[in-house]
């Protein structure tokens, strides 16, 4: 097996449902975060192969969170990605995906950006009284 490095993890601050997020929806915080981590420019941007990100309560209005975050954010659009869920463990699901995904193409090397969203503010609320 061969050595994987984690560079580092960033999130967005918690806050009570209905606040200060209320407006975003799980792609405009996805796309803010992975822009945030694109600015640390601790990886060059040219070696992100793959996005894998997941989305802990899916919203059917959503295709494909992994996908909808590359498209708006600052990755190139060639990145691939695919989405998960997994309740709270939806990013170490990610990040275990990603270290199964590097160990089985060792020839490319790849650097994979994992991570997860939950808001509970776009939620919609199923059950009524």
């Amino acid at each position: 097996m061969r050595p994987i490095a984690l560079k580092r993890g960033y999130r967005t601050p918690f806050v009570k449902m209905d606040r200060e997020y209320a407006k975003l929806n799980p792609v405009d915080l996805s796309s803010h975060l992975i822009n945030e981590m694109l600015e640390k420019k601790e990886i060059p941007q040219e070696r992100i192969q793959h996005l894998i990100w997941g989305m802990v309560m899916p919203d059917p209005d959503i295709y494909s969170i992994a996908r909808e975050a590359i498209l708006a954010s600052r990755l190139d659009n060639r990145v691939e990605g695919y989405s998960l869920s997994r309740a709270c463990a939806t990013s170490l699901q990610a990040a275990d995906n990603a270290v199964s995904y590097y160990n089985a193409f060792p020839e490319e090397a790849p650097v994979t950006l994992v991570g997860g969203v939950v808001s509970f503010s776009s939620a919609r609320r199923v059950l009524t009284e």
